[in-house]
């Protein structure tokens, strides 16, 4: 077991950290838009009627939808989906989203955010399959996700190109098993992967089939070319600890929330920061906190200050709030099913829960309130421009991970 040795590494874990750096594709009904930059300054209220969600989401029947939403909770548009989704992610300057299969999953769809229309579905390659996250470049050329090359167990990158019908043209290692939340660094030419270390193979689903050997790494790569740029790694005690979800501020430090595959009664540190050319950085809380996580952290991001970054814990009901400055938690409230999580308002964040519920956190207050006092996820009427479509459940219940535009 090891118990006595975790508690060890969470007093003195930058001690034991160690480091290995060892042709054109026209979007039919498409219409270029930038996408406004949150305010930092006007009121909540005020920004609440321009607010648009974006998220998967399951009903009550256990169909699956993606769900584009408004601050109400009240769904605009809705596309039922083949199987559950994970993330979903904007394009930077086209009414686009991308819809990402959980891991393993099948499909990406390309879905127009104003009508709910399905543009396209992408499948993986023969003998690949996603890992339920991914982005578009800054320039909105490229989409990059996170997948998994079956036959090896080895983790893959692939970029597809928007203007050659996101046909792939690069395809290369993300030096490590289990790729998972990818982010690029402020000049978009550095790739961040999440390697959480974990073997699976579509024929025995989700299964785990290398615990006792996994090793996550997060990892930086060169976007168009793959070369390794820089590989850091947990120490051996902390093998088990997945590194699954990231984020980077505006100073590329990259906060790290992870999942621990050990023990039930192991006590470790679920949260941790990295900065290029040191070691990851755990975080300290004390350490009731970390087991009130229940070993899990299911989303991470960073506030618009880029100082502070909350995490949610579905299986423990938890969002945690940390000073990733100090390297510390700051706050931490129950909030059952919390999963999805983005930046909100000045110093704030979103949160969005199995309960089909949103919630708002302010940093300064320390409060994680409602957004409205009947906020729940709901789906629309059917209407005529629908009858194909059929109509979700009234409840529905937000899934992983959530996506603001205003």
């Amino acid at each position: 077991m090891l118990k006595q040795a975790n508690q060890q590494v969470l007093i003195n874990h930058n001690r034991l950290l160690t480091r290995s750096f060892s042709r054109r594709f026209f979007l039919k009904g498409l219409i270029f838009s930038a996408w406004a930059p949150y305010s930092l300054s006007t009121p909540i209220k005020l920004e609440l009627d321009k607010v648009k969600l974006y998220s998967a989401a399951t009903d009550h029947k256990g169909d699956h939808w993606l769900v584009i939403a408004n601050a109400k909770g009240e769904s605009l548009n809705q596309l039922r989906l083949p199987s559950r989704a994970h993330q979903v992610f904007k394009h930077p300057s086209l009414p686009l989203v991308c819809v990402v299969a959980r891991r393993p999953g099948k499909y990406l769809s390309l879905v127009h955010m104003n009508t709910g229309t399905l543009i396209k579905t992408i499948s993986p390659s023969k003998g690949y399959h996603f890992y339920g996250h991914g982005l578009f470049t800054q320039d909105g050329r490229y989409l990059v996700t996170s997948e998994n090359h079956i036959k090896s167990g080895e983790g893959r990158i692939t970029i597809r190109d928007r203007l050659s019908e996101f046909s792939i043209v690069y395809q290369y290692a993300s030096q490590g098993v289990g790729p998972h939340e990818i982010k690029l660094t402020n000049n978009g030419q550095t790739l961040v992967v999440a390697n959480g270390g974990i073997k699976t193979h579509p024929d025995k689903g989700r299964e785990k089939l290398n615990l006792n050997t996994m090793r996550p790494s997060l990892v930086y790569l060169e976007l168009l070319t793959g070369k390794l740029l820089e590989k850091v790694s947990l120490p051996e005690q902390l093998h088990q600890l997945s590194i699954r979800h990231i984020d980077i501020n505006q100073h590329n430090h990259v906060v790290i929330a992870m999942q621990y595959q050990g023990d039930k009664t192991d006590q470790v540190a679920l949260m941790a920061t990295h900065k290029r050319g040191e070691y990851i950085r755990l975080l300290n809380a004390p350490i009731n906190s970390y087991l009130a996580m229940k070993h899990y952290c299911g989303s991470v991001c960073f506030d618009f200050s880029g100082m502070y970054a909350a995490a949610t814990s579905p299986k423990g009901d938890r969002v945690t709030i940390w000073d990733t400055v100090k390297g510390n938690i700051v706050d931490e409230l129950r909030c059952r099913d919390a999963c999805g999580i983005a930046a909100f308002g000045k110093q704030g964040f979103v949160v969005s829960s199995g309960a089909g519920k949103l919630y708002h956190y302010n940093i300064e207050h320390k409060e994680l309130k409602r957004l409205l006092p009947q906020t729940f996820l709901t789906a629309p009427p059917l209407v005529e421009s629908k009858v194909n479509v059929p109509s979700p459940s009234k409840r529905m219940a937000w899934d992983n991970h959530l996506s603001i535009s205003i």
